[in-house]
């Protein structure tokens, strides 16, 4: 994890306890669930085997709508 993916990774967690309460999720998982978003291709392998995506589901799916909403920009275009 680079320090632009850490740095990127504590806004996100810091934006999803503030809109949606408690966050539990670590700055890891964040980051997997970002690069998945951002690569476009809707292969999210990774994403899944995450404790985020599997015992956190309420805060995953608020990252999710986080990622849509402000971060659609950092997608890969796909052909």
């Amino acid at each position: 994890m680079t320090g632009r993916e850490r740095l990127l990774a504590k806004n996100l967690k810091e934006y999803n306890l503030r809109w949606y309460g408690e966050s539990k999720g670590s700055l890891k998982d964040y980051i997997i669930v970002y690069r998945d978003f951002c690569r476009g291709d809707g292969d999210y392998s990774e994403t899944f085997k995450t404790k985020l995506y599997n015992h956190r589901g309420g805060e995953y799916c608020g990252l999710l709508e986080i990622l849509a909403a402000h971060y659609r920009d950092h997608q890969a275009k796909t052909a």
